[in-house]
């Protein structure tokens, strides 16, 4: 019941102030971009969903196991139109993730296809298994 109640609020609010007053709501909405990150074969994979942005607006940062998207999704304004409901978010974003081993950075791979940006992080070599010979 309650969290029902907490969503029945969120979207009072959203009627009183409107989207633009209230952008970040933290419930039924997600975050953005969406983002997926799973692991096969030593590769971890980056998949992150977006949609109306251009490639040249989005960094990407690798910093040790600490990978960062930033970006922005710019709205094209057109001052004729009026409008009777607004959902799309635009403004900058940030996402940050802690990764499970350091990546080889020379390997790295990025492609925007569709409006999904995908990663390909290879394993650093020095963070894969070795075979210790006993004498």
């Amino acid at each position: 019941m309650f969290f029902e109640d907490v969503m029945k609020l969120q979207r009072e609010l959203d009627n009183i102030f409107g989207r633009e007053f209230y952008p970040h709501s933290t419930f039924g909405r997600g975050t953005f971009p969406a983002i997926n990150i799973f692991e096969k074969d030593d590769v971890l994979t980056l998949m992150a969903e977006m949609p109306g942005i251009n490639k040249d607006d989005i960094d990407i940062k690798l910093q040790g196991d600490v990978i960062s998207l930033s970006g922005e999704r710019k709205m094209k304004e057109d001052e004729n139109v009026n409008y009777h409901r607004r959902e799309r978010d635009y403004g900058k974003f940030h996402r940050q993730f802690k990764l499970p081993y350091r990546i080889n950075t020379e390997k790295v791979e990025a492609k925007m296809e569709n409006g999904v940006l995908t990663l390909s992080l290879p394993k650093d070599e020095a963070e894969k298994p070795r075979l210790i010979n006993i004498r």
